[in-house]
């Protein structure tokens, strides 16, 4: 047998011994050791399995290289196999009914002129009159950002945060590019029962950590910067309901920094531990930590394992205290939450009621809980019949 490796395939440096495979017409990528990436280099449209066998780092069989270039690897498509049905990589499962609706010919005219506020300067200057004209406006309403009454605000709301989560995934594939990875435009779908927003910047894994982290912290920066402007527009026409909208969509820009969710301080974190799978690699390294206690198994305490396990513990304590303060605080609105919402929409349309962030957080928190009871059920049931069909 003599292997060969697809036309499609790139090939780049992803850590000191990692590196990433990149198969591009499906659109699959995998991070390979040091060893694999040296066979690679030896296939050459010549050599059989034997001689790579021979030449392989470590003493391993026939059979192992075979499965390892034919079955794994051909199954992503790197190494041609005509036996094998490759499926081209797809948006997450996280996001929900995903699509690209701005394509990436036209995200490129666009975001050119906007590569400068990626120089230090123009990050120093926009982040200096962040904090000034936000704590004015603040001054100014302090008061009333959490009773304001948004009822003939709504369509601004609208408005402002469209303008401000498409400014957002502009920061990501703008700083892609000026970094020189590929964009593949901005889509849309659904997350956590919520819609939103995606930049398609897979290609950013070539880039080192440092770049990656740039490139996620960008979307949170770019939202400052138009949260700036909206800001000072309502200073000069002296609306205050405009500031306090500029406020809660800000503070949503922030929530996107929180680890524990899949959005850009999760992406910050993986880029800077060289973990593209940190959610499972975190929850078994915990485990194992867990099963070495009590079964008395190996555990190498690393700074890597160690900073594993605090994550996932981390991970399981903000879903504890989420769902201790959702049934301690708001167990009626869990319990009732068809029928609160149904009279508070009656009582909004007959202006009995108003829109206000705390009136929204009576149901943001049960939707929430019931998303999250739905997600553990389906996994454990799911995965209870996957192995019960093992078994079988």
């Amino acid at each position: 047998m003599i292997p060969e490796i697809n036309e499609d395939v790139k090939i780049s440096q992803f850590s000191e011994n990692t590196y990433l495979v990149h198969q591009t017409q499906y659109n699959h990528r995998l991070k390979v050791s040091s060893e694999v990436y040296l066979l690679l280099l030896m296939i050459d449209g010549k050599r059989n399995i034997s001689f790579l066998t021979k030449k392989y780092e470590k003493d391993v069989s026939i059979d192992f290289i075979y499965e390892l270039l034919f079955d794994k690897l051909g199954s992503f498509g790197i190494i041609k196999n005509s036996l094998a049905k490759i499926k081209k990589d797809s948006n997450p499962s996280y996001l929900k009914l995903s699509f690209i609706f701005i394509n990436k010919r036209i995200i490129s005219k666009i975001i050119p002129p906007l590569k400068f506020l990626f120089n230090p300067a123009s990050f120093l200057i926009s982040f200096i009159l962040f904090l000034t004209i936000s704590f004015i406006v603040f001054l100014k309403c302090r008061q009333l950002l959490i009773s304001y009454n948004f009822n003939g605000d709504i369509v601004l709301f609208l408005v402002l945060g469209f303008i401000s989560i498409t400014f957002h995934e502009l920061g990501h594939v703008t700083a892609a590019e000026y970094f020189g990875a590929e964009q593949n435009g901005i889509g849309g779908g659904f997350y956590l029962l919520s819609p939103v927003y995606f930049a398609d910047i897979s290609d950013i894994w070539k880039l080192p950590y440092k770049q990656r982290i740039i490139v996620n912290i960008a979307g949170v920066y770019f939202e400052m910067i138009i949260c700036t402007i909206f800001l000072l527009i309502s200073i000069l026409i002296d609306r205050i309901g405009i500031a306090i909208i500029v406020y809660g969509i800000f503070l949503k820009a922030l929530f996107n920094l929180l680890p524990f969710i899949r959005s850009d301080g999760y992406w910050i974190l993986v880029d800077f531990l060289n973990i593209p799978n940190l959610h499972q690699q975190a929850n078994r390294t915990l485990k194992e930590l867990v099963q070495s206690i009590y079964k008395r198994k190996l555990f190498a305490f690393t700074k890597l394992n160690i900073l594993l396990c605090i994550y996932a513990l981390g991970n399981i304590c903000t879903a504890l205290f989420f769902i201790f303060y959702a049934t301690f605080y708001h167990l009626n609105s869990i319990i009732y939450l068809p029928i609160n919402f149904y009279h508070f929409m009656i009582d909004l349309h007959h202006n009995v009621k108003y829109l206000s962030l705390e009136n929204l957080k009576n149901f943001f928190i049960p939707v929430l809980f019931y998303f999250m009871l739905f997600n553990f059920l389906k996994s454990n049931i799911t995965g209870r019949i996957y192995r019960r069909n093992r078994v079988k």
